[in-house]
């Protein structure tokens, strides 16, 4: 049974907020550091069936009044817009390119995807960070990456990508520093894909 802690029957997040949220940002900043590795996501918050768990646990750990979030249209429904403002306090806007965070799912139409803020020459660190939501992380289109953090090379792959979003996601490592960044997420695991590393290649299934 989910534990309910808001108003309207609001899933109550991590039942330890500072303590998951500090287990769940040292996963990240590991993750970031390291481009390509996959990591478990230490805590899952019990939200209600067919949320996205282990994304909301990225977005719980990182989100805050100053993070305005956009959703993408499977991401829409009225609960999790009413979890986060509850749980984080951010806002929830309608454009992407007022987002600092990017809720989406996998298979995102590509041309979505550039909508976001990707920073400006003389400030590259206010770009937006997406998190994609996946079935898995083992199968499916992906890239072969290079870069600071990788050693001699990874393979990223993400289930229900569209061949589009990973030329997207070569175009964005094109532009650093500017760019957004990538946290993936599925079957209880993240990877992330920072604009500092380069894509060499386009892999396809």
């Amino acid at each position: 049974m989910n534990n309910l802690a808001g108003p309207g029957g609001i899933p109550a997040g991590f039942s330890s907020p500072v303590h998951d949220a500090q287990a769940t940002f040292r996963v990240l900043l590991e993750a970031m550091s390291r481009p390509g590795k996959r990591l478990s996501v230490p805590v899952q918050p019990e939200v209600f069936h067919g949320f996205p768990d282990a994304a909301l646990s990225v977005l719980l750990s990182l989100a805050d009044f100053d993070t305005p979030i956009w959703l993408s249209d499977d991401h829409r429904k009225a609960v999790l817009r009413e979890f986060l403002t509850f749980h984080c306090g951010c806002p929830v806007v309608e454009q992407p390119s007022e987002a600092v965070f990017g809720l989406v799912h996998a298979d995102i139409n590509p041309e979505m995807l550039g909508k976001f803020n990707p920073g400006l020459p003389e400030y590259p660190d206010r770009s937006a960070t997406i998190v994609v939501v996946a079935e898995s992380l083992e199968t499916g289109n992906g890239s072969m990456i290079q870069g600071p953090g990788v050693r001699d090379q990874a393979v990223i792959r993400v289930a229900g990508t569209l061949p589009g979003f990973w030329k997207y996601v070569a175009a964005n490592s094109a532009m650093f520093p500017q760019g957004v960044d990538f946290i993936f997420v599925g079957d209880g695991e993240m990877v992330c894909l920072p604009r500092s590393v380069m894509v060499r290649e386009v892999l396809c299934t």
